[in-house]
């Protein structure tokens, strides 16, 4: 591939000259930049998008900080913001940290070392470490988890703790005492926050929560299939009538344990999750959800972001979305007369 370089050498000018002439700015004579356009045209000349990014500081690149690229729950969140920066001339660059912090802070070095103009930071578990890290850097920045530190990042979320209250609210309110939890990694954010919402809605009812119901898995389908399968086994059956899980992807999985196990859904164990998917509909029975707004999360964190890369910073600002109940066919009601 030529360059300016190539291009004065071919036609005797100076290569300040050509860079002039292709840029267009600054004086070239008539005559002259004719003749160096017309090598650039017959050399196949291509301007390389990191120069012309070197030279104004801008590149028009988005880095979004993904912790599992094969979640679907972020499809939708990945659509909402790509429609957003997209008609506004950005484009995505996808980063998977595959839930790792050093993976998350090497991405942050790249927002450093300007590979983007900003970055949406998606992650399981915002803690000191990365935040500082994200601060640090003193560029644009959206995150879609909650900042429980004071910093100047903004941030678009759902209300992850309300969410897991009214999936367990509505166990409850169809009759359900013996509910269960399928949960991640409770050291981790959005975990912590999920299970406080199942415990405080346990706790106005009275409900007892037991610690022989706190089902930990990892987020995934086949991961979840294998804890229950286990959880079956060593228990030799059910210790609940419904179970609240912390994402569709555990729910699914527990579908599959309890099929295994001859278990019937909803007869035998309710089920209800978090993420509100496109497979949720394609389950059978199909899966009762909370719906998470991924893609409007996405669009508000995106157009947050474009204020802060157009200078329009000012204070901080945190937007809370509401989710919500999306009933369908996995929860059963439960009389009074079958719990005795």
């Amino acid at each position: 591939m030529s360059n300016i370089y190539d291009i004065a050498e071919k036609t005797g000018f100076s290569p300040s000259t050509v860079a002039r002439a292709l840029s267009g700015k600054g004086y070239v004579g008539k005559e002259t930049k004719t003749k160096i356009l017309a090598a650039a045209e017959s050399m196949s000349y291509t301007p390389t998008h990191a120069a012309r990014s070197l030279r104004i500081q801008k590149t028009n690149n988005i880095l979004m900080c993904i912790p599992d690229l094969y979640n679907p729950f972020y499809f939708d969140l990945i659509k909402g913001a790509s429609d957003i920066l997209e008609s506004q001339g950005y484009h995505i660059v996808l980063c998977h940290s595959k839930r790792s912090l050093q993976e998350e802070l090497n991405i942050i070095k790249m927002l450093k070392g300007r590979y983007g103009d900003g970055m949406l930071f998606l992650t399981f578990d915002l803690n000191e470490t990365n935040v500082q890290a994200l601060a640090d850097t003193r560029l644009p920045i959206v995150t879609t988890n909650r900042i429980p530190y004071d910093n100047y990042i903004d941030y678009v979320h759902v209300d992850q703790t309300k969410a897991m209250y009214l999936a367990t609210c509505h166990l409850i309110e169809m009759g359900h005492t013996e509910i269960g939890v399928l949960i991640g990694d409770l050291n981790e954010q959005n975990s912590y926050e999920r299970y406080e919402g199942y415990s405080q809605a346990m706790k106005e009812q009275r409900l007892s929560v037991s610690t022989d119901r706190v089902i930990v898995s990892d987020f995934t389908r086949e991961h979840t299939r294998g804890v229950m399968n286990n959880y079956f086994a060593v228990r030799n059956g059910l210790r609940m009538t419904a179970i609240a899980a912390a994402n569709t992807l555990m729910g699914i999985g527990c579908m599959d344990a309890c099929k295994e196990n001859n278990i019937s859904i909803p007869h035998d164990l309710s089920i209800i999750s978090l993420d509100d998917i496109d497979v949720t509909t394609c389950t059978s029975p199909r899966l009762s959800v909370i719906d998470m707004r991924q893609e409007e999360i996405g669009k508000k964190a995106a157009l947050l972001l474009l204020n802060q890369i157009r200078g329009r910073m000012g204070r901080r600002k945190a937007e809370l979305i509401e989710p919500k109940l999306i009933v369908r066919d996995s929860v059963k009601r439960v009389s009074i007369a079958a719990l005795d």
